[in-house]
């Protein structure tokens, strides 16, 4: 995956001092033949943005591209 929501996310934040504000859970589904991983992405513990894919970061990219998107930041 070519995308930088995390970094995005993580330079938003920083830009307005909320970086400390940002967390992440991870939660593995499925059985270890067929994973699937769970990623939430929090400010200040409320979720913002969550995705599920097969591989983590890209559940992670995904989570943050919503995450992003809910809080209102134009996305490049």
């Amino acid at each position: 995956m070519a995308t930088e929501y995390v970094k995005q996310l993580n330079n938003s934040l920083q830009s307005s001092h909320q970086d400390h504000l940002l967390s992440w859970s991870e939660t593995p589904l499925g059985t270890a033949q067929n994973r699937q991983w769970m990623v939430a992405c929090k400010v200040d513990g409320q979720v913002k943005g969550s995705a599920t894919a097969p591989r983590k970061n890209t559940a992670k990219e995904l989570a943050a591209k919503a995450a992003l998107e809910a809080m209102g930041v134009n996305l490049e």
